[in-house]
This record gives C-alpha cells, structure tokens and sequence, in this order.
C-alpha cells in the first residue's frame, strides 16, 4: 500500500471559502500583507468614500440636467410667447413678409378697414392628403377688440372660388389697439395721402401699423411701416 499523506492542522488551514491560509513558523496563521488587503479590497467593491464621490456626482450632474432642461423651457415660452415682445417682433415679421409678397391676382383685390386688411399673397396652406403646398392665396388680418387678440386667417385658391373657410390662428394677444392706414398718391394731384380705408383697385403703396400690447404689466406702443413692391410700381 502507498503511503497516505497526513497534514497536521499545524500545516496547513483552510477558511470557510477552501481557501489556503499561509502558517507562520510558529504553527499560527500569517497575516495577509497591506498589499495583500488592498488588492482584495479593490476586487470586492467600492470602498465607502468612492461611494460617496459617485453619488455626489451623479446629484450635481443631475441638478445640472434640471436645471439647463427647465431653462430652456422657460426660453422656449418666451420667445414663442404671443403677448411677449419677441411674439411681437414675430408678428411684425409675419404681417411685413404677407405685405410684401403682395400681388394683384384677377378680381382678387387689396381691401382694408382701420383694424382689418385682405390681400392677396403667398401663403403655405394644407393640401390633398394633409400636405403642406406653398401658392398663391388670400390673408386676412383683423382685430378682435373684445377679446384683445389679432387673428390671421389663410384661403388657398380653392377656398377662396368655393367661399369656403380657411385656417385661422390667433398670432398676437394682449393688443389695447391696432390701428391700419394704407398710403396712397394722387397721380393728379401729385400728393400722398394716408387713408384709414383701402377700397381702390391698385394696391397700396405701403402699410403704417400702429400696435399697443400690455405684457409683463406694461403697455408698449409701435408704429411699423411696410413698403410693399407691388404698390410702387403702379404709380
């Protein structure tokens, strides 16, 4: 028979995880070395500092997030606001882009009242299958005194020969008046007029719009003058 190996406890110790343990010369358990400690450390996990550098970035990083994310909501409201001066400016860009496009277009004529305009320009409307198709239409200004807002409506031509609505949108709130005068020039007289109404058969030579809107509590007035092309040329 071969001979058995014996180990003595003395020998050779096993923890509860099977592994070796080293034994000191005295027959005890050798302690693991700093070094020993600290790569089985780095093997378990994170120590309790780490930890805490970890969670502190993730909440700074966080509150940094919430922070761009609703500031930019709050620019988002602004500028596309309507009773705020940059919806203001927008409409002022949106009514002076509609003038100057201005056409004459058949029997479709230029028509203006003191708080309402209707001409003929190019507009983007919807078209078959809920596309959008860019052409030749009418857009009516007018202002709605009781409920202190400007409304823009839009007619494609096919609106426009059926008599049938077109698209409407409120494009500025908070308006205490609004007032339209349209220039003219007497080719006999050879003088400039500005009138409260336009019922001629040419179109305007420009637009003065005079505008108060209340907004962050306060009124502001404008007055905004729009030449339009087409006007000029029929003189």
């Amino acid at each position: 028979m071969g001979k058995k190996n014996d180990f003595t406890p003395l020998e050779k110790a096993t923890d509860f995880n099977r592994r070796s343990l080293p034994i000191e010369g005295g027959g005890g358990l050798k302690p693991p070395s700093p070094r020993t400690v600290k790569k089985q450390s780095s093997l378990t996990g994170f120590t309790l500092i780490e930890a805490t550098i970890v969670a502190v970035l993730f909440s700074v990083v966080g509150i940094t997030l919430l922070a761009t994310f609703s500031s930019g909501i709050k620019i988002w409201r602004k500028v596309y606001s309507k009773d705020s001066e940059e919806g203001i400016f927008i409409f002022l860009d949106t009514v002076s882009s509609d003038l100057r496009n201005t056409i004459k277009y058949n029997s479709m004529s230029f028509s203006g009242t003191k708080t309402s305009m209707s001409f003929v320009t190019y507009v983007v409307t919807r078209g078959r299958l809920n596309g959008l198709g860019e052409g030749i239409g009418e857009v009516n200004y007018y202002w709605d005194k009781d409920r202190h807002s400007i409304f823009r409506t839009v007619r494609n031509l096919s609106d426009v020969y059926k008599n049938t609505a077109g698209s409407i949108r409120d494009v500025l709130d908070g308006v205490d008046n609004f007032e339209l005068s349209y220039h003219f020039y007497d080719t006999k007289e050879k003088k400039s007029f500005w009138l409260s109404k336009w019922d001629k058969k040419k179109i305007p030579i420009s637009v003065r719009i005079r505008l108060s809107v209340s907004y962050d509590k306060r009124t502001v007035s404008y007055l905004h003058t729009v030449d339009i092309p087409q006007g000029q040329v029929m003189y």
